[in-house]
């Protein structure tokens, strides 16, 4: 029946899943887990757009059901390396010293690790050919010149809402902001497939580049959170009290600049289709 955006996008992500999986328990493969999360969250947003591009007709949550659990602990291990990598490059670049809190981290990660092989053993995915097939149906009922316009409004509409959560000021929207710059950049990344323009490609990298302050920013967040656990929890805590403050101080004052360099540019995104 031919080649199509839809088909070609899903089966690409379906084959960096499949490649990916067998690796994701070898911490020696730990950019498997990268690997696998982003082949989940491009598939996601595929499955969000083809559910617009049908009114509603087509299920995206309960077809991404299967890979929840899966997803959620290889979330929380990839956070735990983040945070220790994090937290080495502040040691090597500054007198702060925090072993404990790096032991802490450390003990996260491997504590999630030990309920991996059980979400691996009972994880069911989807029916690939079948969704394959379901997939292409509907581009063909739909038609390739509706799907690219369908495309294109989807993220007209994402990039308004962009802006529209970025004109609050609060806080708490930018982690919605991040969610949806990343499903702006996979589908405009789906449209090179088709459209072949400088702009939209210079557009991506913009996209991206905000998404990086952001993504460092959430893990600003998250290493905040974490410290705070770990000052609550007391045991084993063994570093300097000054060391764990100026580790927060430092944590909070990276966090700020990189959100306000964020918000700088998330101001200049604008419409490239």
């Amino acid at each position: 029946m031919g080649y199509n955006i839809l088909n070609r996008y899903y089966k690409k992500q379906r084959k960096a899943f499949q490649v990916s999986l067998p690796m994701i328990e070898d911490p020696d493969h730990a950019e498997a887990i990268h690997d696998l999360r982003v082949s989940v969250k491009k598939i996601r947003s595929l499955f969000n757009l083809i559910r617009a591009i049908t009114e509603a007709g087509f299920h995206s949550k309960k077809k991404l059901k299967c890979f929840k659990k899966l997803f959620r602990s290889v979330a929380c291990i990839r956070d735990m390396q983040v945070q220790q990598h994090f937290l080495a490059g502040i040691e090597s670049s500054s007198q702060i010293k925090s072993t404990s809190f790096m032991e802490y981290l450390h003990g996260l990660e491997m504590d999630e690790r030990k309920n991996l092989s059980g979400r691996i053993q009972n994880f069911k995915p989807i029916a690939w050919d079948l969704m394959d097939r379901e997939i292409l149906e509907i581009y063909h009922n739909t038609g390739k010149d509706q799907v690219i316009s369908k495309t294109k409004q989807y993220v007209r509409d994402k990039i308004e809402k962009i802006h529209y959560l970025a004109s609050q000021g609060k806080k708490k929207v930018f982690h919605e902001i991040r969610r949806l710059l990343k499903e702006v950049r996979y589908m405009l990344d789906m449209l090179t497939l088709t459209i072949k323009d400088k702009k939209l490609k210079i557009q991506i990298e913009q996209i991206k580049i905000v998404e990086d302050l952001l993504g460092d920013w959430h893990d600003r967040q998250i290493a905040l959170k974490l410290l705070k656990g770990f000052i609550r929890q007391g045991e084993n805590n063994n570093d300097p009290p000054k060391a764990v403050s100026m580790l927060n101080t430092l944590i909070k004052k990276d966090s700020k600049e990189l959100l306000s360099k964020a918000i700088e540019k998330i101001a200049k995104i604008n419409n490239p289709i």
